[in-house]
Formats: C-alpha cells, structure tokens, sequence
C-alpha cells in the first residue's frame, strides 16, 4: 500500500499505542484522580510532584513504566521500552555526536563539571543525562524521603 508520510506515521503510531496497550482518556483521568495527593497535588497550572520516575535507561537500555493500580491495568506487566541511540548509526560507519548548551540552566552544568568553569561547557546526551538524573534523584530523596521514587 503507497501512502503518504503523515499516513504511513500515523499508522506506526497507533499500532505502537496498540502494542503498548494504551488506555482510554477515561481511564487515564481515572488513573490521575486515584494517585492525586500520593503522587502529586495541585492541578493544570500548579503541580507539586510528589513521586518522580526516574527511569530514564541509562541503566539496562529500556525505560520500563509505571502502572497505576486501576481495574484496567491489573495483570499488565508493563512493556520494556528501549531508549533511542546512536549505536545503529554508528554500525553503518558514521560518527555522530550531540551537544547541548543549557542557556537558562548552568547549575545543570556544574553537577556535571562541579570543579571547573562551565562558561563553555556542553552536555552530551549520551554520557550526561545519567548523571544528571542522578544528581535530581539526589536532591528529591533529601527533600522528600528515601521513599521518593518508589512504588
């Protein structure tokens, strides 16, 4: 079947919803209301957060999410969803390195640099996000307990 681009997306994106076994906006509003107030409070504009996931596969190579205890979940493993890398590119021969330079966000610098001058300093997907990451989950857990990001 020849269809154009935003047909041919939409298809791999609903079949992949499917496969990921996505829910209606019925359940997910269910699921929110059931963790408001253990998970986070507030609404729409303001949003305390409560419980973070930190899963972000650094780790193991996949993100594995968390399921809310709603009827419709019960009995779903959740599916093991693998992070985007560069490592099939580089299989076929090329080089390929991203940068990031935080303009508002230079304390995002100094957990990765914390004894040099972070005026010129990038980040790099690759190798920073873990120790960022880290670096939140560190600063969550002093704020609101070593139960931060369990579930």
């Amino acid at each position: 079947m020849d269809r154009g681009y935003d047909d041919a997306v939409t298809a791999a994106f609903k079949e992949e919803l499917d496969y990921l076994g996505v829910q209606s906006s019925t359940v997910s509003e269910r699921a929110a209301e059931q963790v408001k107030g253990q998970w986070y409070t507030g609404h729409f504009i303001y949003v305390d957060t409560k419980r973070r996931h930190f899963d972000i596969g650094f780790d193991d190579g996949f993100v594995t999410p968390v399921v809310v205890p709603v009827a419709e979940c019960e009995g779903i493993d959740p599916a093991d969803y693998p992070i985007p890398s560069l490592k099939t590119i580089r299989e076929y021969g090329f080089e390929v390195s991203i940068e990031m330079a935080p303009v508002v966000q230079k304390q995002l610098l100094k957990c990765i640099y914390p004894n040099e001058n972070t005026d010129m300093k990038r980040i790099n997907p690759e190798k920073h996000f873990g120790i960022i990451i880290q670096h939140i989950r560190k600063e969550a857990i002093e704020m609101y307990g070593p139960d931060y990001d369990i579930y």
